[in-house]
C-alpha cells in the first residue's frame, strides 16, 4: 500500500484524517486548503535563480524501497546531494513535525530516484521565513517509523482515537463526521 507524503503529514497532525479520507472520500476544500492552493500556484511560477543544480518543480517521485510517493514543491539536485523545498502556511515558530515529515518523505523519494543522498529539507513559510532542517539519521528513522504507523493504521482500518487538541479540529474538512464514529 503506497503511502503519499501528504497522507503522512495529515496522519501526524491528526491520525484520523487518513482513516476518514480512505473510508469517506475527500471532502470539500477548507479555507486554508484554498489559500494554500493559490499560494502554491504563485510560488511554482517563480523561477529560482539557482546555480550548480537542477531544479524540479512539482515533480512526482517515489521510493520503491519504502513504498512511498510525493510531489515536492521543489527538488534541488546537486552533484552530490538533493534538497527538497516545501512551501507551507505557518505564521510563527518552527514548522510542525508533520510538515517536516512531508518534506522528508519527498526527499527520501528524490534520494532514491536520483541516486543521491538527502542532506536537508527547507520549509518556506508564506511569510517568507525559511527553515533549514538537516536530515539526521534520527530524524530519518522517526519519519520511517511514522510511515509504518500510518500503513498499519490503514491496513487495520479501525478509527484512531480522537486527538486531544481540539483546536486543530476547527479547520478540518472532516469535523462534521469525525465525532460520529
Amino acid at each position: 500500500m503506497k503511502i503519499f507524503a501528504e497522507e503522512l503529514r495529515q496522519f501526524i497532525y491528526c491520525p484520523r484524517i487518513p482513516f476518514l479520507r480512505h473510508n469517506f472520500g475527500t471532502r470539500t476544500s477548507t479555507y486554508s486548503m484554498k489559500k494554500g492552493e493559490t499560494y502554491h500556484q504563485v510560488k511554482t511560477k517563480r523561477k529560482y535563480q539557482l546555480k550548480d543544480c537542477q531544479t524540479h518543480y512539482q515533480h512526482y517521485v517515489e521510493s520503491i524501497t519504502l513504498d512511498i510517493a510525493a510531489v515536492p514543491d521543489l527538488i534541488l539536485v546537486y552533484d552530490d546531494h538533493v534538497i527538497v523545498i516545501e512551501h507551507k502556511r505557518f505564521l510563527l515558530g518552527k514548522p510542525h513535525f508533520s510538515v517536516i515529515s512531508q518534506a522528508i518523505v519527498g526527499g527520501l523519494c528524490a534520494e532514491e530516484q536520483f541516486g543521491l543522498p538527502l542532506k536537508e529539507v527547507r520549509i518556506v513559510g508564506f511569510n517568507g521565513i525559511t527553515y533549514k532542517i538537516i536530515v539526521s539519521s534520527q530524524l530519518r528513522d522517526e519519519v520511517v517509523s511514522a510511515i509504518r504507523e500510518l500503513r498499519n493504521s490503514l491496513v487495520e482500518n479501525t478509527p484512531p482515537n480522537p486527538i486531544k487538541n481540539k483546536k486543530k479540529c476547527h479547520a478540518c474538512e472532516y469535523q462534521n463526521i469525525c465525532w460520529t464514529i
